[in-house]
């Protein structure tokens, strides 16, 4: 995993493509995504498809008499729709924010919104959310609070329990990169039931990485094989995502707006 800064002054170019949603979810309102209360102003992170992570700060700016707000997060990080939840076998619809982040299935690449979850709720994790229904063979994102982790050099590992004994544990990263991607497996319902549960959790380490300090137990969510599904609005749930492309809609960038993930 690389992270890179950009210099300055500095071109970075954004874009917004359409993927097709393929997760069925719901916020829950005791932790938030958000660390501003104007969701626009909100930091976010766009990856690329190599992994490399940049975070971007949206900014108020006065022009021409009147203000405008740079480098906002994208819309659909941001805007409400439609999503289910299934908890304790309940299926529940509400209308919130994306409760997941998903990947663009090219590599890692994706965006998402920084994490806001200190003491919420399955602290520290925000994404994805408890009861989110998760695609087969697609990629997410599980977020955290990285201000959660006090100390300068705090490592952790992102898990998942299957509930049969078997499970999987990511490699070992710095608290403070915030992110990890996950990638399900097309066959991950081969030998299992369909849709299946997963227990996410993290693993905290001591600064010698050599034993595991606590484990924090984060939200069960489903893994179901599953096509594109209607919104409660009635139509197909489309997320987009910023890609760090050579199409769209060019932004001068500077330091203090766009810093690497550390």
């Amino acid at each position: 995993m690389m992270f890179q800064g950009v210099s300055r002054p500095s071109l970075v170019v954004l874009a917004l493509q359409p993927l097709a949603q393929l997760v069925l979810a719901a916020p829950e309102p005791s932790a938030s995504v958000w660390r501003h209360d104007t969701p626009y102003l909100s930091p976010w992170v766009t990856v690329n498809s190599e992994g490399v992570a940049q975070t971007v700060t949206p900014s108020v700016q006065a022009s021409d008499g009147s203000t405008v707000t740079v480098f906002e997060p994208p819309a659909p990080l941001t805007e409400t729709s439609a999503w289910t939840l299934t908890i304790n076998d309940q299926i529940k619809t509400s209308t919130g924010h994306n409760p997941v982040a998903t990947g663009t299935g090219n590599g890692e690449e994706g965006s998402f919104m920084v994490c806001d979850n200190f003491r919420g709720r399955y602290a520290p994790i925000c994404q994805p959310r408890a009861g989110s229904t998760l695609a087969s063979g697609q990629v997410y994102f599980i977020t955290w609070d990285i201000i959660h982790f006090t100390g300068g050099n705090v490592s952790v590992q992102v898990g998942g329990d299957y509930g049969n004994g078997t499970g999987f544990v990511s490699e070992l990263m710095p608290a403070s990169r915030g992110f990890y991607t996950w990638t399900i497996a097309s066959d991950f319902l081969q030998e299992k039931t369909n849709p299946a549960t997963v227990s996410l959790y993290i693993l905290t380490v001591d600064q010698n990485d050599t034993a595991v300090a606590y484990q924090e137990e984060g939200p069960t969510v489903t893994i179901a094989r599953m096509n594109p599904v209607e919104s409660g609005f009635g139509g197909i749930n489309v997320l987009a995502v910023v890609l760090p492309s050579a199409l769209g809609v060019a932004i001068a960038a500077f330091d203090k707006d766009i810093e690497p993930l550390k």
